[in-house]
């Protein structure tokens, strides 16, 4: 015989001797076959709320894919789902105190299915933010890959479930937990039950709920305007002049050692009468005017780009502060900002007290700025300057957000995505906030990609974006695959031209940018649309088009009102202005478009540079 194929025999025998047995013989479980099942829905008479609430949603989505309704009961029968920690599921060998929070483990043995994690019952005294959901979890999990739902965006539209006849589960023995176990996604209407709802499905806890780790700007909070007008030599040196405060946004000495005393008093004191909270933010105020006396100034350095670094100032500050409230408090977190002209890590190592957790906050990178090649190139650096000083480290960007309040719809940005969470991921990052985008219609895809990442930060990002957009919009997507791929190109080239550093008009929709981005290609992306419009089949992808749609016929009228298209008329997305006013009285709950945290849609004129409230400066306006 030859050879090389006694070694390639040889090789298969000992690969598949290495497999355990129940791979290879194990025959899937018919859960559902002929119309009918055997299995029950098994969870023990007292358990979490989320435990409960697993075993609803597994019962719901099974009937609604099959037409089979699984019993759920509180007493265990063979065959059964087994949901929840419980005797059965200790006897299997599954032990959820081995498991981290909102970890799960999935097993099948002896012809039962058991879904159990680390779950917090409500009769559990926990920290704000600190609540884990792991069997619920894992039951989203189990479901997403055994009947093939998926939770494209919240609401009526967003779900998708196969129809199927018979339901064959194939074998099962793993353990899953998060990437980060701090994570969040932010402003995304969020307060919204059906955003909760959609976040829970997709293993992220709701922003409502807290924080693990407090980073507001928080300066003006822990000492008193009284003490600081007693003593003004706590203020900061700012252009020769220390100023007394006004408003929030000012700025301390933080190398006077009586102000920081002070100031860990009342963080102290703060913890103190806050009991459910496990971390306090002592984050400086916003804005980079930092105290410029004799003995701050010595911490200041070149960040990389030769520009004002504060970083050594904040950090030791905030290590100070830190070990005075771990004397006080050993038990709780204090939260701090990196950010702004303090972004970069230091050259040189400092100490980081053990209780401090770095939030980093990357200002130049806001805004889609991460498709700047030398912002590209720094990042992994920059991230493993930070975990080189601290374990303790969290990171929280707009990276793909822009403020868009006038239906231009934003891009999910490949590129970026593929870059950030990864790279987080491989250097041990312990959190990552992402702030995704909060008008649905479009912003759906990018908030989808991002809850997936979270978890996983490994996953495909072109498979995971193509799957999305199939299922979104069905035989439509090739068009809308193009009208995203059209606006990552026109937002890359736009950040390609815009200098390095940090301008307040980087993440704005304003009129330079849709003079730019949008007027030249709309007739394109319009086209598109109609495109995917004419090969739905199905109402939920005609509704989820629709609410894509709805973000064109904001930024038509808009643009028309700014003058900026011509022959208006012609244009699918014409409203009268009587219309239009009918067409946003409509969407008042709606999703679909940009809107604040209380539902209501965002709906600004296009306006020059920056969004600044009643002070804004509009095109419209500026034409006449």
């Amino acid at each position: 015989m030859n050879l090389r194929l006694v070694v390639s025999l040889i090789a298969v025998l000992l690969t598949c001797s290495q497999l355990p047995l129940r791979a290879i013989d194990q025959k899937p479980l018919p859960l559902v076959t002929q119309g009918k099942s055997a299995y029950v829905i098994y969870h023990a008479p007292e358990v979490p709320d989320s435990v409960k609430l697993a075993t609803k949603e597994l019962q719901r989505i099974i009937a609604s894919s099959t037409g089979v309704t699984l019993k759920i009961q509180t007493e265990p029968a063979a065959p059964m789902l087994c949901i929840g920690e419980n005797a059965a599921s200790l006897d299997a060998g599954l032990h959820v105190s081995k498991l981290p929070a909102d970890g799960f483990q999935i097993l099948t043995k002896d012809g039962n299915i058991y879904i159990t994690g680390r779950d917090t019952h409500e009769k559990e005294f926990i920290w704000r933010g600190y609540k884990s959901r792991g069997t619920l979890f894992g039951v989203y999990e189990f479901l997403e890959r055994e009947v093939g739902v998926r939770w494209l965006m919240p609401g009526e539209w967003g779900e998708d479930i196969p129809a199927k006849k018979e339901l064959l589960i194939s074998d099962w023995n793993e353990i899953q937990q998060p990437d980060f176990p701090d994570r969040l996604l932010e402003y995304v209407q969020d307060k919204r039950p059906l955003v909760k709802e959609w976040m829970l499905r997709r293993k992220i806890p709701p922003v409502a709920e807290g924080r693990k780790t407090g980073s507001g700007h928080s300066w003006d909070e822990y000492v008193s305007v009284k003490a600081l007008q007693a003593h003004p030599e706590y203020m900061a040196l700012v252009r020769g002049k220390r100023t007394l405060p006004v408003g929030r946004n000012y700025k301390l000495c933080t190398t006077n050692p009586e102000l920081v005393d002070l100031f860990a008093k009342g963080v102290i004191e703060s913890l103190h009468k806050r009991s459910w909270q496990k971390s306090a933010s002592i984050s400086a105020s916003d804005g980079g005017a930092f105290c410029s006396c004799e003995k701050c100034s010595q911490l200041v350095t070149d960040d990389p780009h030769g520009k004002r670094s504060n970083t050594r100032l904040l950090l030791q500050f905030y290590h100070q502060v830190a070990q005075k409230v771990h004397k006080a408090h050993p038990d709780r977190l204090v939260g701090a900002l990196v950010y702004y002209n303090y972004m970069y890590p230091p050259k040189e190592p400092m100490p980081i007290s053990e209780n401090l957790s770095l939030v980093w906050a990357p200002l130049n990178y806001y805004g889609y700025g991460l498709y700047k090649p030398t912002y590209q190139r720094e990042f992994v650096d920059v991230v493993k300057g930070w975990t080189a000083i601290t374990n303790n480290f969290v990171y929280h960007n707009y990276s793909t957000w822009m403020r868009s309040y006038n239906g231009a719809p934003l891009p999910p940005a490949r590129e970026i995505l593929k870059l950030e969470l990864p790279t987080l991921k491989r250097q041990k990052v312990r959190g990552a906030i992402m702030v995704g985008q909060s008008g649905w219609g479009y912003g759906a895809l990018t908030n989808y990609v991002l809850s997936e990442q979270m978890w996983n930060a490994d996953i495909d990002v072109d498979a995971l974006i193509q799957e999305w957009l199939r299922r979104a919009y069905g035989p439509g997507w090739p068009a809308m695959e193009q009208v995203y791929d059209l606006l990552d190109e026109r937002m890359k080239a736009y950040k390609l031209q815009e200098p390095l550093g940090y301008r307040g008009d980087q993440y704005e929709i304003n009129a330079d940018k849709i003079r730019r981005m949008y007027v030249p290609v709309f007739a394109q992306i319009e086209q598109l649309y109609l495109q995917a419009k004419a090969k739905t089949e199905t109402i939920p992808q005609q509704k989820r088009l629709e609410m894509f749609g709805d973000n064109l016929i904001q930024l038509h009228f808009h643009m028309r009102q700014a003058a900026l298209i011509k022959k208006p008329e012609q244009s699918t997305f014409y409203r009268t202005d009587k219309e239009f006013e009918k067409f946003m009285q409509a969407h008042t709950t709606s999703l679909a478009l940009s809107g604040g945290e209380k539902g209501k849609p965002h709906n600004a004129p296009i306006y020059i540079d920056q969004w600044g409230g009643e002070k804004t400066v509009y095109l419209k306006d500026a034409k006449k």
